[in-house]
């Protein structure tokens, strides 16, 4: 078995260019996954036969993420919770140490406060780990993702500093998640990511995901919480600041297709391309292969690098044991629409919550961030990255896409 990944951006008039083409790992979870389809008990036919359906023992959704080191930086960024180290007041403050304030160690509470406040991310630019790039581009400081290993069973073996920090029980799953869409209330989602959420053109411009570009981490961020540090604004902002025309939106929750943990469902031989926001899987009849693709959307991508930059893919199978044990639906079944194709009608459900467990069958690791963006031109205007990669409304500027298109051959023998 032998797996391969290529990489297209697609630009706004649909023209595609093949910018990355190397090959997958295999994990052991792929061979862990094929030995437990092999060996189920042929006793649970005669009493639950939805267990040995085909559907069980399929891939079952895909998933993206950042380098290791990300996790405790950019958008992810929450220092410990400690008490004053002066004494002076009993509350507890967020401490933060290090380099990234200017070499200093310092209060960051308010910073911390305003973003559970308005809702709107603060990544610092670090102008010296950048080069060719302007405050108005941002690219998240470079961070060299694991080596790929056969033995890996997440993404990358890591957690967010709230997940640290936090003792309540928050758990990282080492990817890209999507706590902001199913829990935009809590706080704490805003530090764990990654995605925005849905349909940008359907809901108030004031609840959409937005980020501002910040300085420094110091200072009173409630005085003036959208000047204070900011080197460049989001490409949207609350109603109270003056409108922007880029609206931000998440193509995979759009189409509800990724659940709260960050893995993306896979439909099973759509009719045409799935589209923006949706991943599926399909065979080619001439050779023993099978081919996952799916399209990430420019605001997706936006959000990735708020979070530190797409450095990782998983192809994830379904863990049909794990399932059971917490679902007493054995047939891991989708919607279909009117003609049987499937859609992803009851993957999660009003939480983002789905009753499917899945095991790491394949990864690709790339060194190279690819959702880094730069400032650009078009039509003799000058454009930020950092604003206008997000997406638009009403303006024609070349925003990119990215197909992912994941081939596995189950020939013994490859050209």
């Amino acid at each position: 078995m032998k797996g391969k990944v290529e990489v297209f951006a697609i630009a706004s008039d649909g023209s595609e260019k093949l910018i990355i083409s190397e090959p997958n790992l295999i994990v052991d979870g792929a061979g862990q996954s094929i030995v437990d389809m092999l060996t189920c008990p042929s006793s649970v036919l005669s009493v639950t036969p939805q267990v040995v359906d085909t559907s069980n023992w399929r891939w079952g959704a895909i998933s993206f993420g950042p380098a290791a080191s990300s996790f405790q930086e950019n958008a992810y960024f929450f220092p410990p919770l400690v008490f004053d180290p002066d004494g002076a007041d009993p509350s507890h403050i967020y401490w933060k140490t290090g380099d990234l304030c200017n070499g200093v160690s310092a209060d960051v509470t308010s910073y911390i406060n305003q973003i559970s406040s308005d809702k709107i991310l603060r990544p610092l630019w670090v102008s010296s780990t950048i080069t060719d790039s302007t405050p108005s581009s941002y690219t998240p400081p470079y961070q060299l993702p694991s080596y790929p290993d056969p033995l890996d069973t997440k993404l990358e073996d890591a957690s967010t500093a709230y997940s640290i920090v936090s003792g309540d029980g928050t758990q990282s799953f080492g990817q890209f998640e999507n706590r902001i869409m199913w829990a935009s209330g809590d706080a704490s989602s805003y530090f764990q990511g990654a995605y925005p959420t849905s349909a940008a053109g359907s809901i108030p411009q004031n609840l959409q995901t937005s980020a501002m570009l910040v300085s420094s981490y110091e200072g009173d961020f409630s005085v003036d919480p959208y000047a204070h540090n900011v080197i460049v604004s989001g490409p949207q902002t609350p109603a109270n600041v003056p409108y922007s025309i880029v609206q931000v939106g998440s193509g995979y929750n759009n189409y509800s297709s990724m659940d709260y943990r960050g893995y993306i469902n896979l439909m099973y031989n759509p009719k045409g391309s799935p589209g923006v926001g949706r991943a599926s899987v399909s065979g080619v009849s001439s050779i023993p292969e099978a081919t996952i693709e799916t399209i990430i959307f420019c605001s997706d991508l936006w959000a990735m690098n708020l979070y530190g930059g797409l450095h990782q893919i998983g192809l994830w199978s379904l863990d049909c044991e794990k399932s059971l044990e917490t679902s007493t639906v054995p047939l891991f079944a989708v919607g279909q629409d009117a003609v049987g194709v499937d859609t992803n009608v009851g993957y999660v459900d009003e939480n983002g919550v789905t009753p499917r467990e899945f095991r790491l069958f394949a990864k690709k690791t790339f060194t190279e961030n690819l959702a880094q963006v730069k400032d650009g031109t078009y039509g003799g205007n000058n454009y930020p990255g950092f604003v206008y990669s997000a997406g638009t409304n009403g303006l024609t500027i070349k925003l990119v896409n990215l197909k992912i298109r994941w081939t596995i051959d189950f020939r013994s023998k490859h050209d």
